[in-house]
């Protein structure tokens, strides 16, 4: 109860509620905007259309009566079942809102039914009538289901009886003129012609049975079959009446339908039945299975689980079937493709399968579908149309892939064989676009082009498996490379590549040539110098092509290198020579020598100055054996390097070249030279007016100064000695190979007496060591003037 203070206040409040929905309530629609007002049965209980007068809020007043007044009228309707349907789905929607408006004004309800008040009763009424409604829906959603059925002949017929049902306007309808009560539960309005004649027990039970068969195409089909000869029988008359749809089209395709899925699960059903009523699901079992229980379904009406053995049992014996008759196309198939390219193994499970192409459809019986038969499809019966696809393609390619096979032994030529039809061809797209294709052609058959030989019926169904797997990664489509490998096996495309193999033939007889030349009478030469910078400096092939006569053939690193392309192109063609095999990896090896040996070189080591090595062919071991020392070399080099800069500071003002140049002028002037300019120029980076005549006095105080500084006197006592000794054959650590600027460079045999390991190790002490160039460079700042001797 609200205080008397507040009362007036709390009526001007609800007044200007209840004409905030002024336009709602007084529209079209005033009973859907009644049930969506969740406070209006606070408003209702706590005061009337009295109260807002006597306030003189007239409108509100009037407003709030209109609301008592529809729900008047609709809780009277609602209990005497004259409530139209839509307003009906309105109440049931919002019953809870609807019984506490009954319970805030409750002489709205008539005076026979005030027990409505009570909650257990209104329940009963509003499931009552939920029931009702919901039994007419389903009526009328029926009758739709057999419109649709017809609909689905594309026949143009249609029924009177169905179309007068559906044209009922049935929501403005009360819901006691649609549908009653009876004995058996409820019925149509039997009052109501439109309605009345679906009462009739067969066409209920036909209706009921709709909704599964809609979803079966097997009677779908056998329906507009029926209604076809119908319509023949009666000279076409579209319109077709209720009675006559049920006894003359539906119960005969329903019996039919019926007996079939009976025949079907005894397994007496005709193979010629299955291939005409479900061959559609050969690919496909599942939706097979499906329309089967939509059918028993509608037949029985019982749950899946009471037939469920009987049904796996049956499918399984029509998934074999379908697997057979695909498995039969496919294994006479594989059968030509055994004969085309001449398979010597067993394929005894493809010529039983082939064996039952002959079968007799007309007579034979699911029954023969036995174990043994369905172990025997296992190998075939997961084939998909691309298997089959790559198949036809094997036997559309019996001569390009045979003859591939022929000339190339693995799948390594192929890359060999189009590189040479790269060269032998015009650089046009299209000519690149023909050997790509071939290359992808014998990419994607690679595993059944290489291994032809001693072909059974497990190994080719694995080879068929790597190349679907192969397609299937691809991004082309499968469709697309399998035209592609038809168009490779015409016979011009055939022609072609037979004569890029006689092209091939020719070239590869050169090379066998020059190559067996080198390996019997080449050696490599390695030369470096104070210009050698490149690797092209530094090799060259001498090969003694008369020794008799004592003539030489010489080979730079670009000739070399056309030698080596040719030897991979001929290689398909020379599987079996021995020179072949040998030479590239030994050139390879080669050639990381070269590099080792330039870098090295370039570091500054001195030990490749003005030198020449010498390897035969056949000194592939001592190759080996330099390189992993020469790596090491150039560790340890380096190291050494980074060392000797950490300990004399002035070794930091000049790059390892420019400590090269250094070293090798101070050993020309105990050799009675001048310094050239250059060198001169780098050792001003030390003291600005440096001459060589301070040069020479440092080094000639070096060794009085030597203790001062810690020097290693006896490597830097060696140095002056045998700096000029200019017939020096042996070899410093870190030193250089020579005597003097304008001897020619010694060449060295490295062979396995001789290797490269042993040259080094012999130390000359020709040249200053690293940290004697370090207190030298020191002198050289520390002077004040001239120094001299």
């Amino acid at each position: 109860k609200v205080p008397h203070e507040q009362f007036s206040r709390l009526i001007d409040i609800f007044a200007k509620i209840i004409l905030l929905h002024k336009s709602a309530i007084t529209g079209s629609n005033p009973l859907e905007h009644v049930f969506s007002l969740p406070w209006l049965p606070s408003v209702l209980k706590q005061c009337d259309s009295s109260m807002f007068v006597s306030s003189n809020l007239l409108e509100a007043a009037d407003l709030l009566r209109q609301c008592v007044r529809i729900l008047r009228n609709i809780t009277s309707e609602f209990c005497f079942l004259t409530i139209q349907v839509n307003h009906l789905r309105i109440v049931l929607e919002s019953k809870s809102l609807y019984f506490s408006i009954l319970h805030a004004i409750p002489d709205i309800i008539p005076e026979t039914n005030t027990n409505l008040l009570d909650e257990d009763v209104f329940e009963q009424a509003v499931e009552f009538r939920t029931n009702l409604l919901e039994f007419f829906l389903r009526q009328r959603m029926l009758v739709q289901d057999l419109e649709k059925l017809l609909d689905s002949t594309n026949s143009m017929v249609y029924s009177k009886e169905i179309m007068s049902f559906l044209d009922i306007d049935y929501k403005t309808r009360a819901i006691s003129h649609l549908c009653c009560t009876s004995e058996d539960g409820f019925i149509l309005k039997p009052s109501n012609p439109c309605l009345y004649i679906f009462n009739n027990t067969q066409i209920r039970n036909m209706l009921e049975s709709l909704p599964d068969l809609l979803k079966s195409q097997f009677f779908l089909s056998q329906f507009k079959q029926q209604l076809s000869t119908h319509l023949e029988e009666t000279n076409l008359n579209k319109d077709i009446g209720l009675s006559t749809i049920h006894s003359r089209i539906f119960v005969p395709t329903f019996d039919y339908v019926s007996k079939t899925i009976s025949d079907l699960f005894s397994h007496n059903i005709l193979i010629s039945t299955i291939n005409k009523h479900f061959a559609r699901y050969m690919n496909c079992t599942e939706l097979m299975r499906a329309e089967i229980i939509h059918i028993i379904t509608a037949i029985e009406r019982t749950s899946e689980t009471s037939y469920r053995p009987i049904l796996d049992e049956t499918m399984r014996k029509v998934d074999c079937y379908f697997s057979l008759q695909k498995s039969q196309n496919i294994a006479v198939r594989v059968l030509e493709v055994r004969d085309s390219y001449g398979f010597t193994g067993e394929f005894t499970n493809t010529e039983f399968i082939s064996s039952l192409e002959k079968l007799d459809c007309d007579t034979a019986q699911l029954k023969l579908v036995t174990p043994e038969l369905l172990k025997a499809t296992d190998s075939l019966k997961n084939f998909n149309p691309t298997h089959v696809n790559i198949i036809l393609t094997l036997l559309k390619c019996v001569n390009l892939f045979t003859w591939t096979a022929g000339i190339l032994k693995k799948p390594s030529d192929l890359d060999d064989f189009t590189d040479l039809a790269l060269n032998c061809v015009d650089n046009t797209a299209v000519q690149i676009n023909r050997i790509t294709c071939f290359k992808t052609v014998c990419t994607i058959f690679s595993p059944f082009i290489f291994q032809l030989q001693h072909i059974d019926e497990v190994k080719f169904l694995q080879i068929l498996q790597e190349v679907y797997d192969t397609i299937d990664n691809r991004d082309e489509s499968a469709d697309y490379l399998l035209k592609m490998s038809q168009d490779c096996a015409r016979e011009s495309e055939i022609a072609f590549w037979k004569e890029i193999q006689l092209s091939h033939t020719s070239i590869g007889g050169k090379t066998i040539s020059q190559l067996k030349q080198i390996m019997q009478y080449g050696k490599f030469m390695l030369t470096t110098t104070m210009d050698t910078h490149i690797v092209e400096d530094v090799l060259k092939l001498c090969v003694t092509s008369n020794p008799l006569v004592n003539t030489e053939s010489v080979y730079n690193l670009d000739e070399l290198r056309d030698i080596q392309s040719n030897i991979v192109l001929i290689t398909p063609l020379m599987h079996e020579d021995k020179d072949v095999t040998r030479f590239l990896p030994y050139l390879q090896d080669i050639m990381t020598l070269v590099n080792l040996v330039l870098q090295l070189h370039c570091s500054g080591n001195a030990f490749f100055m003005d030198r020449t090595l010498e390897y035969t062919i056949h000194s592939i071991n001592t190759v080996k054996e330099d390189i992993y020392f020469l790596r090491k070399a150039y560790y340890e080099w380096n190291n050494e390097i980074l060392q000797a800069r950490k300990k004399n500071y002035y070794l930091n003002y000049f790059t390892n070249s420019q400590i090269l140049t250094i070293r090798i002028a101070l050993r020309n002037i105990y050799r009675h030279k001048d310094l050239n300019r250059d060198t001169i120029h780098l050792l001003t980076l030390i003291r600005t007016d440096v001459s060589q005549v301070d040069i020479e006095g440092a080094l000639g105080t070096l060794r009085r100064s030597s203790d001062s500084f810690n020097s290693p006197t006896e490597s830097i006592n060696s140095f002056l000695d045998y700096a000029g000794d200019v017939g020096s054959s042996t070899f410093s650590n870190y030193s250089l190979m020579g005597s003097s600027e304008e001897s020619p460079p010694s060449i060295q045999l490295v062979d396995q007496n001789t290797s490269i390991k042993y040259l080094y190790a012999n130390k000359d002490p020709s040249v200053i060591p690293l940290e004697d160039l370090g207190l030298f460079l020191y002198k050289i700042n520390s002077c004040n003037g001239p120094l001299v001797d």
